[in-house]
């Protein structure tokens, strides 16, 4: 059957929709009594939700093979239900009856990740309702043919989530060298022992103001130590009120959330070996004992960032990493050999993951052209 000759019925015919709610905020626990809690975005996983709470008072339960969509915020965002859990306001539960296959389903729902999010309302957040799930059109082909188009999708879904678990694990193995390396020793010397921080702004104050240099706001710069090196300025553009580095500082991220997720990075490759970024960024520059790789790896460690979350100054969404943490942070003092390894060690996994990347994008291109064929209407 064509594409245009498939039946269109509103989701709500086909699907159950089934809209979280809230438990009681006095049935929360975290002795896992109860239903594992998933109340919406920061409890999804890669596939499966990863809960952090417990209710003993569910209102709304889901099943295992349920589809669990977030509604609010970060509106499209999908899981599988792996069990029972409970559905907190922040998602739907979509649960399909007779002559609809799930997979197909949840690739369809993958392609109108953005609609979803063009139907979003609210002050605060964005959200959609029920009303948004259960009257939008769903195109339902024989079910044999929905299978069919499923399998092609998953296998194509598979391969390029296959070069994202080998990016995670190259990023564990690199994390595992490091602390092989330099988690032993008395931890008896200062960070800033070893490094420059915040370098001034004047060691490039004599330079042409129409001299381009790289630009990096906070989004440019990833949790896996990536940075986007997309956009230039010219010094004049940028002296006055960003943060200033060159080749080979290491860039953290000293403000909530993006400390706690892991923003930073040894940015190399800049416009004329000068950069300025995002005031939100603290700066380390290595001394001469120890490497820009070296100062990146202490900083990008869990140990690192879970005390740099205990000692951020601040209330709320502006709690910030003051500078005198790295002062008060101990370290061991790390062997010149050790050093020279790593930092081939580092660069050997930068090179492999550069090519995997390049597949996965590859692979991430069939993926949406696939989403496309199928699931793209037109004007």
């Amino acid at each position: 059957m064509k594409k245009r000759d498939w039946k269109k019925v509103k989701l709500g015919e086909v699907v159950d929709v089934i809209m979280g709610q809230a438990p009681p905020g006095s049935s929360y626990n975290n002795e896992e009594k109860g239903l594992a809690l998933i109340a919406g975005a920061a409890d999804f996983g890669d596939v499966y939700p990863e809960p952090k709470k417990y209710t003993t008072e569910s209102k709304r339960d889901t099943v295992e093979g349920d589809i669990l969509m977030c509604i609010r915020a970060t509106i499209g965002d999908l899981n599988w239900s792996d069990a029972v859990y409970s559905a907190g306001r922040g998602i739907a539960v979509l649960r399909t009856k007779q002559n609809v296959s799930r997979k197909y389903l949840w690739f369809w729902l993958t392609a109108k990740k953005d609609y979803f999010l063009s139907q979003g309302r609210g002050a605060t957040f964005l959200q959609i309702s029920k009303k948004d799930l259960t009257e939008v059109f769903f195109p339902l082909p024989p079910l044999a043919e929905q299978k069919a188009i499923a399998a092609q999708l998953d296998r194509a879904d598979k391969l390029r989530q296959a070069l994202a678990q080998s990016l995670k694990d190259y990023d564990r193995l690199l994390a595992a060298s490091f602390l092989d390396m330099f988690g032993k020793g008395e931890r008896k010397y200062s960070l800033a022992d070893f490094c420059e921080i915040n370098p001034k702004k004047s060691e490039v104050k004599g330079l042409d103001e129409n001299l381009e240099v790289s630009f990096l706001p906070m989004g440019a710069v990833s949790e896996k130590g990536e940075i986007d090196l997309s956009t230039n300025k010219t010094i004049g553009e940028v002296y006055k009120g960003f943060t200033y580095f060159k080749e080979e500082d290491v860039l953290f991220a000293k403000i909530t959330p993006c400390m706690e997720n892991g923003k930073g990075a040894v940015v190399r490759g800049l416009t004329n070996g000068i950069g300025f970024g995002s005031t939100e960024f603290h700066v380390l520059r290595a001394k001469e004992e120890v490497t820009a790789d070296w100062i990146y790896g202490v900083t990008a460690s869990n140990r690192f960032r879970t005390i740099a979350a205990h000692n951020m100054k601040g209330s709320g969404g502006q709690k910030r990493v003051p500078l005198s943490f790295f002062s008060d942070y101990k370290v061991a003092k790390p062997r010149k050999e050790d050093l020279s390894r790593y930092t081939e060690i580092a660069a050997d996994i930068k090179k492999q993951k550069a090519l995997i990347q390049s597949a996965q994008q590859s692979a991430e291109d069939l993926f949406g052209s696939l989403l496309q064929a199928y699931f793209y209407e037109g004007k």
